[in-house]
């Protein structure tokens, strides 16, 4: 894959720049446009550069992906995910696709630094409970959402919180890998990161064998398989503490999600193992801001208390479930998404009509806005009304 074209590792690297720069969150190199930034607030630019043709990708492919050439040719017709760093400027997870039999990658911007928690952009509400979360020292924490809505992020802050506040053994099985987890001054733990394709052959067998590795904490970048599920609840059942994500919307989602993936396990069994090894469903989802810059972050959080954990047992009730979340089991940790919304709504962070668009439960939420339905600045000295956190 000789390069002659005018698409250059300097000029990469140059745009990719721009793009730090920008702090555009994702570049887009296909074939038949210029490069396409998507810029702050999601708006998406063309750059003042020549159309990308079917040889510029290809080669653009052989030098971002010089180091998993076996991994990208392995998978010649399948989608593949590698990491690309910009030194001392961002990390890049690039995803290789096709279109028309032609190359083509779309690249997302990942900071050098992992943010802290209170930088995730999250509610106060949801930023205290994570904060709790992070205390957790065996069982399974799953993140879970869309594709993009900042799963690998918050993962990534928590575990900077869990290493600043005790000494950590943590391996991650990534692919590919996006955040570095490098040493922090003056703190004794250690850190074995995997890339599936590189370090081990895949999520399954980077689990496997993860015990051997004496760790206390287990990031796996995304559970898929039953074996996988298998082998994760085994690592959290055995004093270990695991993390990962599943590509569900909410917690009640989540739970027939594992259930399911359980299949050769009798439901009430799988409903048993479940509710004790699980320690919190942590379920995400981006809003657009009120103000129209950029999104933000909104959460339900389900913590697996006794309350919650006969629930589970019972298998997964949605509408006990949903008492739950809205406050019957009485723990700190738990938040709904409407109460979220809500929150943010009555700060006139967000627009009503984009919560009822996200809300599991619209009709709620509705309700909500009708019982409670003033925002903080239109208060009255006698009527000083409150926030959801207030409730028990």
């Amino acid at each position: 894959m000789g390069y002659e074209g005018f698409y250059t590792e300097e000029k990469i690297n140059s745009i990719l720049s721009l793009m730090v720069e920008k702090k555009a969150s994702d570049l887009y190199l296909v074939v038949g446009i210029p490069p396409t930034l998507k810029e702050k607030g999601g708006a998406l630019k063309q750059l003042d550069y020549p159309t990308l043709n079917p040889a510029d990708t290809e080669d653009i492919v052989s030098f971002l992906g010089k180091d998993r050439m076996d991994k990208i040719m392995e998978k010649r017709e399948e989608d593949v995910d590698i990491s690309y760093e910009l030194v001392g400027k961002a990390r890049f997870r690039i995803n290789i696709t096709h279109s028309f039999s032609n190359y083509g990658l779309v690249m997302r911007r990942i900071p050098l630094e992992i943010p802290n928690i209170e930088d995730l952009g999250t509610s106060p509400e949801v930023t205290k409970r994570l904060k709790m979360v992070c205390n957790y020292k065996d069982g399974l924490i799953l993140v879970t959402g869309p594709t993009g809505c900042g799963k690998s992020t918050t993962l990534a802050a928590m575990i900077k919180e869990m290493r600043m506040k005790k000494v950590v053994s943590l391996v991650t099985i990534e692919d590919p890998i996006e955040f570095v987890h490098r040493p922090i001054p003056e703190r004794s733990d250690v850190v074995i990161q995997q890339e599936v394709g590189i370090d081990t052959p895949s999520f399954y067998e980077g689990l496997r064998t993860v015990l051997r590795k004496r760790p206390n904490v287990i990031l796996v970048g995304e559970i898929r398989s039953t074996r996988e599920m298998e082998e994760a609840i085994v690592a959290g059942n055995t004093g270990h503490l695991v993390l990962g994500t599943l590509h569900t919307r909410s917690a009640a989602q989540t739970i027939d999600r594992i259930v399911s993936l359980l299949h050769g396990v009798a439901k009430e069994y799988a409903y048993k193992e479940v509710a004790e090894v699980a320690r919190c469903f942590i379920s995400q989802q981006l809003i657009p801001r009120a103000d129209g810059n950029g999104w933000l972050p909104v959460c339900e959080i389900l913590a697996n208390t006794p309350y919650v954990a006969d629930i589970i047992i019972k298998g997964a009730d949605f509408m006990q479930l949903k008492g739950a979340l809205e406050g019957k089991t009485r723990s700190e940790e738990i938040i709904s998404l409407n109460i979220d919304l809500f929150n943010r709504w009555q700060r006139k962070e967000i627009k009503q009509e984009d919560a009822l668009a996200i809300s599991y439960d619209p009709t709620d939420f509705d309700l909500k806005i009708r019982r409670f339905g003033f925002n903080k600045e239109e208060n009255t000295s006698e009527d000083k009304g409150f926030l959801f956190k207030d409730i028990k």
